[in-house]
């Protein structure tokens, strides 16, 4: 399958299936939950009846046809109730919703995708699909910059700040048709919607917005693979190694070893490896040794793309509060996830190269 430009992987693009879930649940809690419009039942039943079309979307089980009935339905509303204020001129949310129905079945993170041998199962975003959620949210956009400037009483009543916001949102399209012009516009587009009010379609338009974002923006760290060492006996452990599986198609960002392997044994010190705690292990080419939650980040660090802004996000936690962390559940690991059969995890032959079964040949 040819590699796509845009760095969206299986992981990714599920945790970017659960946020539009979450954006639509909030927009309809503050839709008819925060409303005085109807009796109780009826707004409890509308955010209900929503909450079970998206509980599919977030898990990816039937979610290209719970996207469908997501959108029909916000779209339902937007007709019978009036546009809302931010970005009207087109809806957004609603597009990239529709376009989810066209994206590849069972990226890694799915429901329809786990326990398959190879995590990642070669999934993609196509550029084309990604191109057309930049084109429905610049559209979005585009049209609400026109809409206030064919406005008589806009144009009479504006404020410099408003003047400002338009230019963003006609700038916006432009930009995102210009090579390296994306992220300036992605910028601009999440900054304008702080203008806006704090209400359930901002949490709409900031969901259409993280669809356009591009992974590829954000490089690996770069370098040969590092490797990881990890509990071949601990089913939690064999997840992780099976998410950075998926998380990296090209294999560029790391190698595995079990903590019992002969690798291990030639790589660390016995006076080391006593001394080690109950953790995942990275062992740099510098022979650096990095273990806990800074094995974690420097393991998504490798990955890139938003696994790198979530690497970023956690260190700004002091280290101790994310060993604690990494400890409690290291410590109840066991007991929650099954013992795995073999030291490491069933893969297909394409993946096995990435893992060392045996020391470094001193030649």
């Amino acid at each position: 399958m040819e590699r796509a430009k845009n760095g969206w992987t299986g992981g990714q693009y599920s945790a970017l299936r659960v946020a539009l879930a979450c954006c639509a649940l909030l927009h309809g809690v503050d839709l008819w939950l925060l409303s005085d419009g109807g009796s109780a039942l009826q707004r409890w039943g509308a955010v209900g009846l929503l909450a079970v079309i998206a509980l599919p979307l977030a898990l990816g089980t039937l979610d290209r046809v719970a996207a469908v009935a997501l959108a029909v339905m916000l779209l339902l509303h937007r007709f019978l109730e009036g546009l809302p204020e931010l970005l009207t001129a087109w809806p957004a949310f609603e597009s990239i919703l529709l376009l989810h129905a066209f994206v590849p079945a069972a990226p890694y993170g799915a429901w329809t995708a786990r326990g398959r041998p190879d995590p990642g199962g070669g999934w993609r975003l196509p550029d084309r699909l990604h191109d057309a959620a930049w084109l429905v949210v610049g559209l979005s956009h585009l049209l609400a910059g026109l809409t206030a400037t064919t406005s008589e009483a806009w144009l009479a009543a504006a404020s410099s700040l408003e003047w400002a916001l338009c230019a963003v949102h006609l700038a916006f399209l432009p930009l995102a048709l210009v090579p390296g012009g994306r992220p300036l516009a992605l910028g601009l587009g999440l900054t304008s919607l702080l203008a806006g009010p704090l209400d359930g379609s901002l949490v709409l338009a900031v969901g259409a917005h993280l669809a356009c974002f591009t992974p590829a923006w954000l490089a690996p760290q770069p370098g040969p693979p590092q490797t990881l060492f990890y509990d071949g006996e601990c089913g939690l452990c064999h997840r992780a190694v099976r998410f950075f599986l998926a998380e990296d198609p090209e294999g560029e960002a790391l190698r595995y070893a079990p903590l019992s392997s002969p690798a291990f044994t030639e790589r660390v010190p016995a006076a080391i490896r006593e001394a080690l705690p109950d953790s995942l292990v990275m062992v740099t080419d510098a022979q650096d040794l990095h273990v806990r939650s800074q094995a974690v980040l420097l393991s998504l660090d490798r990955l890139g793309g938003g696994w790198r802004i979530a690497a970023w996000t956690m260190r700004l936690f002091p280290a101790v509060l994310r060993d604690s962390v990494y400890d409690l559940v290291a410590a109840h690991r066991r007991r929650l996830f099954e013992v795995p059969v073999e030291a490491c995890p069933l893969v297909p032959p394409n993946l096995r190269g990435r893992f060392i079964t045996e020391p470094p040949s001193d030649s």
